[in-house]
Order: C-alpha cells, then sequence, then structure tokens
C-alpha cells in the first residue's frame, strides 16, 4: 500500500487524498492461507498497475447523513451512501470499507475508485481495492496504517462484516508490496518478509511473467466454498494443502538463490495441486 498524499486546493475540495494498493498474481501455497487449512504458506508477487483511490473532502455545514459520493469507475455508477448505515444492496465492499473508517461528520466526502482489471480474475482486486480505501480513509481521519494493521482490516471488512470466505494472503500483498513470503502459523496469525532478490533476476521475471485474462471472472468467496467442501480435513485430498505450503517455502529458496528454471517447475506443480 502506497502512504497516501494529502493535497489542499483552492475553489475546490479543502483536501485530496490518493492512495494506492498493487494487485496480487502467482500465489504460490494458495489455498493454505485460509482457516479450513490452520496453517499455511503462501510466495506471492505483488504488481502493477496498482488500484486506485481518490478521496475528495468538502465541508458539511449541513450535517447531512448521506455524505459519501462512490464514483466506482469500471462499473460506471455512482451513489450517495450514509458511513454510519452501510447497506449490501449496492457495492457492499465499499460500504462497509467506509462504515469500518467512517469519515468524521463535518466532511462529505466523493470517493472515486478505479482498478486497471475487472474484478474476479484471481488478482486479489477486492483486497487491493479494500486495503487502498482503509488507507486514504485513515489520512483523512489523521491516521496511518501500517501493512499488517491494514491487511487485517481489510480482511475483517470482508470476513467478519460480509460474511465472505477469504484467505489473509491478499491483502497482505496488498498492503505490503513487493515478492511477499507469508508464514500462517493458525489462522488468521501470520508472519511476512518481502524477498530482496538480485536485480536481474526481478529483471528476468518480468520478462517471463504473463497474465492472461480468458474473459470470464468467478466469485472467489463462492469458489472458495467449493474449495472447501472438496477439502474437508480427513479426506485424502487434505493433504494436497500440506504439499501446497512445501512448494511456497520451497519456491522461496528458489527465488533467492535465483533459479529461475526451478521456480518455474515449482509454479507448474503448485498449479497442478490447486
Amino acid at each position: 500500500m502506497r502512504t497516501p498524499v494529502s493535497v489542499r486546493t483552492r475553489g475546490g475540495p479543502s483536501l485530496v487524498i490518493h492512495s494506492q494498493a498493487p494487485l496480487r498474481i502467482n500465489d504460490i501455497g494458495g489455498w493454505t492461507d485460509t482457516w479450513f487449512a490452520r496453517r499455511g504458506a503462501v510466495l506471492n508477487m505483488a504488481v502493477g498497475p496498482p488500484v486506485e483511490v481518490q478521496v475528495r473532502v468538502f465541508p458539511n455545514p449541513g450535517r447531512e447523513r448521506d455524505r459519501v459520493l462512490i464514483r466506482a469507475d469500471n462499473y460506471g455508477r455512482s451513489f450517495r451512501m450514509n458511513p454510519d448505515r452501510p447497506s449490501t444492496r449496492l457495492h457492499p465492499l465499499l460500504q462497509f470499507c467506509l462504515a469500518a473508517v467512517p469519515p468524521p461528520p463535518r466532511f462529505r466526502i466523493e470517493v472515486r475508485i478505479h482498478s486497471p482489471v475487472p474484478g474476479g480474475i484471481s488478482t486479489g482486486t477486492s483486497a487491493s481495492v479494500c486495503v487502498a480505501l482503509l488507507g486514504a480513509l485513515a489520512g483523512l481521519t489523521g491516521r496511518r496504517f501500517s501493512a499488517q494493521p491494514a491487511a487485517r482490516l481489510a480482511h475483517r471488512v470482508e470476513t467478519e462484516k460480509l460474511g465472505l470466505q477469504s484467505g489473509i494472503q491478499d491483502q497482505m500483498c496488498a498492503a505490503r508490496g513487493g515478492i511477499c513470503h507469508i508464514r500462517m502459523s493458525r489462522y488468521p496469525e501470520a508472519r511476512a518478509r518481502n524477498l530482496r532478490l538480485r536485480p536481474e533476476i526481478l529483471s528476468g521475471l518480468g520478462r517471463r511473467l504473463v497474465l492472461v485474462y480468458l474473459g470470464k471472472p468467478h466469485c472467489s468467496s463462492d469458489l472458495h466454498q467449493r474449495v472447501i467442501s472438496l477439502l474437508r480435513e480427513g479426506s485424502p485430498r487434505f493433504e494436497i494443502l500440506k504439499r501446497l505450503a512445501e512448494l511456497a517455502d520451497a519456491a522461496c529458496r528458489e527465488l533467492e538463490r535465483g533459479d529461475l528454471e526451478s521456480y518455474g517447475r515449482l509454479m507448474i506443480e503448485n498449479n497442478e495441486c490447486q
């Protein structure tokens, strides 16, 4: 998550806040960061262009309750809402993020959100939107989130407030950036570190990795439910989760060694397991 930038202007909003968060790709060990896995490991990568959020702040002398105007660029839709009474009727993720860090009643705000990719294409878009929006709202209230609290709050919005299925890796990737090795000892508690690779290895990754969108999005929470039904503890398939966690740790070692060929083989095995 990039630190929000505040800009004061004349003749317009009293404050403009910009925030952004990267997308996530190549999650080796994915599914082991979930409640049903209980413990696991993931290696993922943050990439750009990022999700971007702009918050324009105005005085609210009339104390309007519907003091938030949301402009969701990717959907071509704008609507007003009361952050003290979020609804699941329209873009619930955005509404419950605003309820988690509401703007003070003395302000009314315009929130513009843009993602470079559609939602539901396995790049952690909802987590990136959530982290970027929470970061901007925190800047409005004078708070600054470090990576871990931002990731935790974004995860709670999706799982506790909205009742969705979600692992922890997407939020951590969006909040931390870089190439992130996550070790989850007990869901949702985890530690993460960012890999420091040699410049030629980073360049080699950039030349080799390509994201392909096949034009058909999915609902991540629904996909989680299907996986849960297949990977119930005690079933033979549950053992796949242990192998996925091992692959994440092995991929971390190969990247730090600079062995991209071995890393590629681990990517293939990871996809076959998933």
